[in-house]
């Protein structure tokens, strides 16, 4: 490395402008030091603490570790020099670089200036530098690069062709080739106004529906979006395609950022949730099904255990997506590198502690609750007609809490869980009220959720408790609903009961009878119990007991009494229309969300095992999210949690987005680990570019408006062909001296395909497409059918995610398996890529029909030839290459036939680089 490169590398990766080592120092000490002597107190060796700047100057022995501004008398250098290796630092490893150890020494003698970590620091709004060449200015984003280049002596590349520029902004957008129709036109206004034309066509693709599409897969990509659990049998996540479509209409809509964060967080919670104007759906709570979109163990036997595992992957999730921090570093022990203690690790564990995943009922526009509760007025009306209703029995007096659990429903029930339609109020003891086509009166107090209608849909949730005695009682009757005791949050034992074989229990019996569950083995547990009416059924729930024995207990409540003499023509008529009426209810549209429970702080579990608990954690956030200090929790807490994330004080959000967007557009962010902007992830390469854009967005939250921003400026707009000295002074383009070649991703080349081919199906949204099988995708959860070889010609958004069937094309082009945040992608370059586009099916078949279709849209091979060009590479074919593609067709011809000559032809567009890379 030459001395001029050494320079800018350094000069590059210091985020801090009154150092140029601190930056430097803190990355090789946490990459060689914080094992030992880092943040971590339990692996912590002889109390000595490298990452803080009192820890460097403390006393270890008879010296002081780090003396500023004399290098030679600081134990530090003296230790990383030591030719002993019994006393050389650090012990395990290689020594230390010859240009570390230079570093380390110049870091000390400038007096070992030690500034917070750049990623904590309060987001900064820097002076746009000045340049010497202002036309190159398009924007001041332009600014920042120029002024890094010129102090280099480095010469930006030329800006790109138009038509270059063209099929990257269409691909970095839309993730699919521009038209030939768009290319054409797009030739022609260039030349007339080429600043005009750009910001035309920029608008013009943000406002496609296809543009959520695309940047809603780089979001699922974060999320880890699959719509199976994964693990032995594949269980389904059901209605995960909903929040996929969700992503992608938030994209479409442009969403503020912020509020998009707030409803990932807590949209259940909101006071004020969007409403979607063609559905009439709450679009708000949608966003918590990320939540629950990790893999899934059908069988632990470990139940807490699989719940702590649960946890961290949604605590995982959640510090790398929106703050690229590794928070569950923390659960083991003190994170090794950056400042979140376990402490905090299971402080944020409360929130999830303290919520509850849900199939939410959603009610468009409310017009099935209009509905039903005009129902329930004209039957309440009906019955009390029939009976008058005496004053209600006063039962305050009846103990509830005498063994375990014990509920009666003849109080109010303000500590229980209702959800949905069906479950609107409690039936009070001598209460008549119309059931079905009957007419009944309650012998005490219930839950009933058929009082509007056996159409209504919802569930009822007890607050948690611990179970205390191995049986658990129900007095209930209904049909077609059921009883469900979640324990420790585990919910598998809906497809495989096994280990949980008595916590589901169906119910499909008219009269109150007793249902008894089996609760032995999970004694000291926390669980709550679910009352579910799902279909055109109902529940009614009179009373629950807890006992040791099994036996049937004695019921608190009094038995149903007898109906008197009605007028039974005049209920026969009322019931009549009142059926009829209810035969025509919608049905309430399922999603996966999250809800609140009952609130619960965590303990720490010493060394991360359940088994060893600290002490408890209440519920707060880590302090390096510098929001304002912690107000009152509310429930789970998560709306505060979702707050302090969009904070004015909160330096990590805005930041992170903006280095993803900056990836996907140019390949690399400004932060090069972009799901890491701890010790351990690399610093920013353009500092004050990161802050000026973080401001920027910060202003409006607008993903659309630093999308079209970026690509209409200069530095987006730069030709990939970078003069030649450039690349001897910055071969890597840290100074981003001309624009990366990038590969197309996996689903941008399949989607590609099925556009030259003609078969591109471009509806948006709905049901994914079922996984195609190939006969080597075996195992158990293989699904029984296998779905069409071109997925209907949908784009690859909408292809189902089987965690354990993944699509083998889409893997080969470095689809990320789904188990957590991945926010760059592998970039690999495999011989496996172009055996797949040779080999596979899809791509013979795509050929094929390209070929035919060419064939019959147009009349001379020199026009074929031209429109297959434009419709695979965006261009037009050079005098050389038209000529050998006349010849490769001859040819072919005389072979074969003309069919598979153009479908060879197609073939091997396919295959060139030129069609999965961009320019």
């Amino acid at each position: 490395m030459t001395p001029v490169v050494l320079m800018l590398m350094v000069m590059l990766s210091n985020p801090d402008t009154g150092s140029s080592q601190a930056a430097e120092v803190r990355s090789l000490l946490a990459a060689r030091c914080y094992a030992c002597h880092g943040p971590d107190a339990e692996s912590r060796k002889a109390g000595l603490r490298l990452d803080t700047s009192e820890g460097q100057r403390s006393e270890s022995g008879s010296s002081v570790v780090v003396i500023p501004g004399d290098p030679d008398s600081s134990l530090l250098l003296q230790r990383v020099m030591a030719s002993d290796p019994v006393h050389r630092m650090p012990p395990s490893g290689p020594p230390l670089e010859p240009e570390e150890l230079q570093l380390i020494q110049d870091w000390i003698s400038e007096g070992a200036p030690w500034p917070e970590h750049w990623a904590w620091q309060p987001i900064d709004n820097p002076q746009v530098p000045e340049v010497a060449d202002e036309d190159w200015i398009r924007d001041p984003i332009d600014a920042f690069i120029l002024s890094n280049l010129e102090s280099a002596d480095v010469e930006p590349a030329s800006q790109a062709i138009p038509e270059v520029w063209l099929r990257r902004v269409h691909f970095d957008l839309l993730g699919l080739p521009p038209e030939p129709e768009r290319i054409l036109r797009f030739r022609e206004a260039v030349q007339i106004d080429p600043d005009q034309a750009k910001r035309d066509l920029v608008d013009d693709l943000l406002e496609s529906p296809h543009f959520g599409e695309h940047w809603g897969r780089h979001w699922l990509d974060l999320v880890r979006y699959a719509e199976t659990c994964g693990h032995e049998f594949d269980y389904p996540i059901p209605h995960a395609w909903r929040y996929r479509d969700w992503v992608i209409r938030a994209f479409n809509e442009d969403v503020s950022y912020d509020r998009f964060v707030i409803e990932h967080v807590a949209g259940d919670l909101v006071a004020d949730p969007r409403v979607d104007d063609e559905t009439g759906l709450n679009e708000s709570i949608q966003g918590t099904g990320f939540w629950y979109l990790s893999q899934g163990t059908h069988a632990p036997v470990d139940v807490v255990q699989d719940e702590a595992d649960r946890i961290e992957n949604q605590i995982d999730v959640f510090g790398k997506t929106f703050s690229a921090v590794t928070l569950s570093c923390a659960r083991c022990h003190d994170h090794k590198f950056d400042p979140i203690s376990t402490n905090e690790y299971y402080a944020l564990s409360g929130y999830l502690q303290s919520s509850r995943r849900r199939d939410a009922y959603l009610d468009p526009n409310g017009a099935i609750e209009s509905r039903l509760q005009e129902l329930q007025q004209r039957k309440r009306r009906l019955a009390r007609d029939l009976i008058p209703f005496n004053e209600p029995v006063d039962r305050s007096d009846t103990p509830r809490s005498r063994v375990g659990i014990q509920q009666t429903f003849d109080g109010p029930m303000s500590d229980w869980f209702q959800d949905g339609q069906a479950f609107s109020r409690q039936l009070e003891a001598g209460e008549p009220y119309i059931q079905d086509d009957s007419l009944q009166i309650a012998g005490s107090g219930q839950w009933h959720s058929g009082l509007r209608s056996s159409r209504a849909q919802g569930a009822v949730r007890s607050p948690s408790f611990v179970i205390e005695h191995d049986w658990l009682h129900h007095r209930v009757k209904g049909r077609a609903s059921r009883i469900r005791l979640i324990i420790d949050g585990f919910r598998l034992n809906e497809y495989n009961a096994l280990l949980f074989e008595d916590c589901l229990k169906s119910i499909d019996e008219d009269d109150w009878h007793h249902v008894a569950q089996n609760v032995s083995r999970y004694r000291g547990h926390v669980a709550w119990i679910e009352y579910s009416d799902d279909g055109d059924g109902w529940i009614a729930i009179d009373e629950i007991q807890s006992n040791d024995n099994g036996d049937e207990p004695v019921w608190l409540g009094a038995p149903d009494p007898e109906i008197p003499d009605v007028d039974r023509s005049r209920l026969d008529e009322a019931l009549r229309s009142l059926t009829a009426e209810e035969n025509t209810l919608d049905q309430p549209v399922r999603i996966l969300s999250i809800t609140d429970g009952t609130p619960e702080d965590q303990y720490v579990f010493l060394r991360g095992d359940p088994e060893q608990r600290g002490p408890i954690a209440p519920r707060s956030w880590p302090m390096i999210m510098k929001a304002p200090a912690d107000p009152p929790v509310h429930g789970s807490g998560r709306l505060q949690l979702a707050e302090s994330l969009v904070s004015p004080d909160n330096p990590l959000t805005a930041r992170v987005m903006v280095n993803r967007i900056w990836h996907h557009l140019f390949g690399q962010g400004i932060v090069e680990t972009v799901d890491d902007f701890g010790a351990m992830g690399r610093p920013p390469s353009h500092p004050e570019l990161l802050d000026h854009l973080s401001h920027r967005f910060g202003q409006t939250w607008s993903i659309k408006q630093l999308i079209k921003d970026i690509v209409l400026s200069g530095t987006y707009g730069m030709s990939s062909s970078p003069e030649s000295e450039s690349v001897r002074i910055d071969p890597e383009n840290k100074l981003l001296h001309h624009h990366p070649v990038k590969r197309l991703t996996a689903e941008s080349i399949r989607d590609a395909i099925l556009c030259a081919s003609g078969q591109f199906n471009p509806s948006v949204g709905g049901p994914s497409v079922a996984t195609h099988l190939t006969e080597h995708m075996t195992g158990r959860g293989r699904p029984g059918a296998s779905g069409p070889l071109d997925g209907d010609g949908r784009r690859s958004i909408y292809l189902e995610v089987r965690r354990n069937f993944l699509s083998p094309m889409l893997t080969a082009f470095d689809l990320p398996v789904p188990a957590t945040t991945t926010g760059r992608r592998s970039r690999s370059n495999v011989p496996a890529q172009s055996l797949v586009l040779m080999n596979d099916p899809f791509v013979h078949e795509q050929s094929r029909l390209w070929g035919l279709r060419i064939l019959n849209d147009h009349p001379d091979d020199e026009t074929r030839i031209r429109k297959m060009f434009l419709e695979s590479l965006g261009r037009s074919p050079s005098e050389n290459e038209l000529g050998n593609a006349l010849d490769f067709i001859r040819i072919g011809t005389e072979q074969d036939s003309v069919e598979i000559a153009w479908m060879d032809l197609g073939h091997s567009l396919i295959n060139s680089k030129e069609f999965i890379y961009l320019d």
